[in-house]
């Protein structure tokens, strides 16, 4: 194992750098990214079980920290910019703070195979794995990568169309437009995860490294899903009566909310059907809180 460091560059007396971990040699070369959204905190589990045990064949990077400042202050953001680091790509070397260090990323990353992008959600969350649609890599190779991490469902996305705007200028959709197979793993914060979706995450990372050589062969079909989100009208304590994966119905019940400071009851009702893809856990929310995904 080698451990090295990306030089960004200075803020006062500091130098700021992206720690940069090497496993293994050979083909093929894959990158492993964790913690562009600095308080995602999940995927540095993740982390350590593939470093605890790597897989057996082929070059494993990773990057544990890409959001160094975001990561000590528990920030979504980078906090110098105040920019979600995720819209950057693919930065510029001569940008401002946020555009330096995407483009130092992504660098890295034109380098590799494939790239796996980890993040972490606020809301229970099944073995999810997306992609951005229409990029040159969206083929074979991306299929690929889906197969063989085999999660339980798979999120579309398309970075032109509707609420998927909002993605513009990812990581994964930078990758996709230069021809790089990507993907990004959403998972529960680490407050929920368990242990066996970690184990079940790294395995499948694991598997990648040791099968994407081989012939692609496409195995059991995974269910792909857009996105539609349900937000809170209110503010309150919400607990959720659905779960991830399980199937609802337009006007269905998907949770209480008591609102605040009453604590009167208030049912929670989805206005269309599809398969829970994320759902709240037992939480304080505001208006306007995303309250659950539901995969039409």
């Amino acid at each position: 194992m080698n451990t090295r460091t990306i030089f960004i560059g200075t803020i006062g007396t500091f130098r700021v750098e992206i720690p940069v971990i090497e496993i293994g040699s050979g083909e093929p070369k894959g990158l492993i990214v964790a913690v562009q959204h600095g308080g995602e905190l999940s995927p540095l589990w993740i982390i350590k079980e593939l470093i605890n045990a790597p897989p057996r064949s082929g070059a494993m990077t990773l990057i544990p920290v890409a959001n160094p400042f975001g990561f000590v202050f528990g920030e979504r953001n980078e906090v110098i910019e105040q920019k979600d680091p995720n819209r950057q790509y693919p930065g510029r070397a001569s940008g401002d703070f946020s555009a330096r260090i995407a483009d130092k990323i992504f660098s890295l990353a034109k380098e590799a195979d494939f790239v796996v992008d980890l993040h972490t959600f606020t809301r229970q969350a099944p073995f999810l794995v997306g992609y951005e649609r229409g990029g040159i890599s969206d083929g074979n190779d991306v299929e690929k990568l889906i197969q063989l991490l085999g999660p339980d469902v798979v999120w579309t996305v398309d970075e032109k169309q509707g609420e998927d705007r909002r993605f513009a200028g990812s990581f994964d959709g930078a990758l996709g437009r230069e021809g790089v197979p990507s993907v990004f793993i959403e998972m529960p914060n680490y407050q929920m995860i368990s242990q066996d979706l970690i184990v079940r995450i790294a395995s499948g990372i694991r598997n990648v490294f040791e099968g994407y050589s081989s012939p692609f062969q496409k195995g059991k079909e995974i269910k792909r899903f857009s996105a539609k989100y349900l937000y809170a009208d209110d503010a309150g304590i919400f607990d959720p009566t659905v779960k991830p994966l399980e199937t609802v119905v337009a006007g269905q019940e998907i949770g209480t909310l008591y609102l605040l400071p009453n604590f009167k009851k208030q049912k929670v009702i989805t206005p269309i059907g599809g398969t829970v893809l994320t759902v709240k856990g037992k939480d304080v929310i505001r208006t306007g809180t995303k309250l659950a995904s539901i995969g039409v």
